[in-house]
């Protein structure tokens, strides 16, 4: 078996009691923790995640085992900063098949700055189009917290985007 600091290239692994156990150079640098400084603290005191106290990410992968994939979670780092980053959660186990911790890998939302090249193909500089994929997450989370409401609801969260979407200049594909 492979062992996890083999796999992720931006991240830390914690154990079953919450402690940190690992961190790579790359979570430093994204950070500015060093790797002495955080090992064997809980993670929350490092992160100050905003889903620390209500939804983590890594906390679920460890209650249920199940994999979370581009999780959008804000932190602060060392000098105070805020960051937004995509973490992705996988429970750690033992040769008995025992959870034994977990690790989480993140990448950098940093402001300004856009993820793939096809990212920043499709979604280029366009001021418009970033003020629109803003509203994402709180349209999100509003359809989250009213599954179940009436159909109504769901419209009404449609006709939003639409006249969102209806300011924008029609865009035209890269030729």
């Amino acid at each position: 078996m492979t062992p996890p600091w083999r796999i992720w290239r931006k991240g830390f692994t914690i154990n079953s009691n919450w402690r940190i156990t690992g961190f790579n150079l790359k979570a430093q640098e994204i950070t500015g923790f060093k790797r002495d400084e955080v090992l064997e603290r809980p993670c929350w005191e490092i992160f100050n995640a905003d889903r620390c106290q209500t939804d983590c990410p890594l906390k679920g992968t460890l209650e249920d085992g199940v994999t979370r994939v581009d999780q959008d979670v804000r932190v602060v780092n060392k000098s105070g900063r805020p960051l937004t980053l995509l973490v992705n959660t996988a429970v750690i186990k033992n040769k008995r098949g025992i959870t034994v911790g977990a690790v989480e890998t993140f990448r950098s939302l940093a402001p300004g700055k856009v993820g793939s090249p096809l990212e920043r193909e499709i979604i280029g500089h366009s001021p418009a189009i970033r003020e629109v994929l803003a509203l994402l997450p709180d349209v999100a989370a509003s359809a989250q917290a009213h599954q179940g409401a009436p159909a109504e609801l769901a419209l009404q969260g449609s006709k939003l985007i639409k006249a969102s979407l209806a300011g924008l200049k029609t865009l035209k594909a890269p030729t």
